[in-house]
């Protein structure tokens, strides 16, 4: 009897084992580079010896699958919409136009590219540059950050327009450079994170 209740048992457990349960998808890992919830909120100060105005995002809210953030900079208020996209993507767009914007990507490593064509019809590109750039911020020390640029696809050697993001995980993007030479890599537009709220 006893041989029999183990015999039983072995059988049933091979075929609970062979059974397809369903698992929970993996996320996205760039939701960790961009945690998305109402509340959240990143606070830039202007990081260069001329005066400039600082820069803040706030997430308000979801809808359609996207997060609407509101962006203000000196007297400009816009609304935003972000996500992170089953691909493997975290994209952003200003509310009012149509196309999304790829400034994340998987694999995290440096050499990731992209593509992506904005509104008025130009194709953009983007590379992961480096994945361990350290900076001291009015908001602490953070290292191993992802540095992201962002650019005109095909662009040549005096293409004076550039765009770098540096993504910290489980904080956001904390740091942020516009380079109108990018030949020199000096920033014509600079900031670094002052404070941040994760819900």
């Amino acid at each position: 009897m006893k041989r029999t209740l183990l015999l039983c048992a072995a059988v049933l457990m091979a075929f609970f084992a062979g059974c397809e349960t369903p698992s929970t998808p993996e996320p996205n890992p760039t939701e960790a580079y961009v945690p998305l919830a109402q509340g959240n909120e990143w606070d830039y100060a202007w990081d260069l010896p001329d005066d400039g105005d600082p820069m803040n995002w706030e997430v308000l809210g979801s809808e359609d699958g996207a997060w609407r953030v509101e962006l203000n900079w000196g007297d400009t208020a816009e609304e935003w919409l972000w996500r992170h996209t089953a691909d493997g993507e975290f994209q952003a767009r200003p509310a009012d136009e149509e196309n999304w914007r790829t400034y994340l990507k998987t694999p995290i490593e440096v050499g990731t590219e992209w593509t992506f064509t904005d509104d008025d019809g130009v194709l953009w590109e983007g590379h992961i540059r480096e994945i361990d750039s350290a900076f001291d911020t009015p908001a602490g020390y953070f290292d191993e950050c992802v540095r992201v640029s962002v650019y005109e696809y095909g662009r040549t050697d005096n293409y004076d327009y550039n765009e770098n993001y540096w993504f910290k995980e489980g904080v956001g993007i904390i740091r942020v450079a516009i380079d109108d030479d990018d030949r020199d890599q000096e920033s014509n537009w600079r900031w670094m994170l002052n404070y941040y709220t994760l819900k």
